[in-house]
């Protein structure tokens, strides 16, 4: 009997551990700002909403916008294609290297919400 409480219990902590090592989460801005510079070196993630009239396009390629939680605001760096539901007041997952003062993002993931249609399916 307690051998099979011993097997059983391993198997749930190694269940656990793996599960764990692969969520994928993501901070707000203001949990962002609450961390210390030695928690930032890593890539990490931040989700908010583009804020209003943030964008800015740059003749290098490169765009700069500002995500918010409306409590607080993290300046974005990117260079690269944006996803084509990308627009302001809209929401934004950005995973990239924290800064002095802004994340250069290397991704730039759109999200939408429960009423999206694809184009297609809309014909």
């Amino acid at each position: 009997m307690v051998l099979i409480i011993l097997l059983v219990s391993t198997g749930v902590t190694l269940i656990i551990t793996a599960l764990n090592k692969n969520i994928n989460l993501y901070l707000t801005p203001t949990e962002l700002a609450q961390k210390s510079p030695n928690e930032l070196y890593r890539m990490i993630k931040v989700g908010g909403l583009v804020a209003k009239d943030s964008v800015i396009y740059k003749k290098n390629g490169d765009v700069e916008f500002i995500i918010t939680d409306t409590k607080s605001k993290t300046k974005v760096k990117y260079n690269g294609l944006l996803p084509g539901l990308f627009q302001e007041g809209k929401g934004v997952i950005v995973e990239g290297q924290w800064q002095s003062n802004y994340l250069q993002a290397s991704l730039v993931l759109a999200k939408h919400d429960e009423n999206y249609t694809p184009p297609k399916v809309k014909q």
